[in-house]
């Protein structure tokens, strides 16, 4: 049985063309995993070092087809003080985008593709 007839892709469209771009999206998810692994830590250390709670934030996004999934990131403000202002880390993360690498895994999941268009938050479409 060929790999592509058993993947299943998460819109529900079950063509070829879908499930080899899903399996490629895997695919890439697995090399990046690979190579950002140790700056990833290092990311998840400097967050603990500087201030206190989660390394991780989990917030709930909607896909193109209005599926909703659990996204992660790295958490960029404060927890101590106002949630809102990021910290020094924080306003780092989010001018080079390294907030998002733990999204490789929404990836790896299936709720995200590598290349796709943007997800929202669930309250902006209700």
């Amino acid at each position: 049985m060929p790999i592509l007839m058993t993947l299943k892709h998460p819109t529900g469209v079950g063509n070829t063309t879908d499930q080899l771009w899903l399996l490629v999206d895997k695919l890439v998810a697995v090399v990046l995993i690979a190579f950002t692994a140790p700056l990833m830590l290092f990311v998840a250390l400097a967050i603990k070092c500087e201030s206190r709670g989660p390394f991780v934030v989990r917030e709930e996004l909607t896909s193109p087809e209005g599926r909703r999934f659990i996204a992660v990131r790295f958490r960029t403000t404060a927890q101590d003080r106002n949630p809102v202002e990021p910290t020094h880390l924080g306003e780092f993360l989010r001018w080079t985008r390294l907030d998002r690498l733990p999204q490789i895994s929404n990836v790896l999941s299936g709720d995200m593709r590598c290349l796709s268009l943007v997800r929202d938050q669930p309250f902006f479409l209700d």
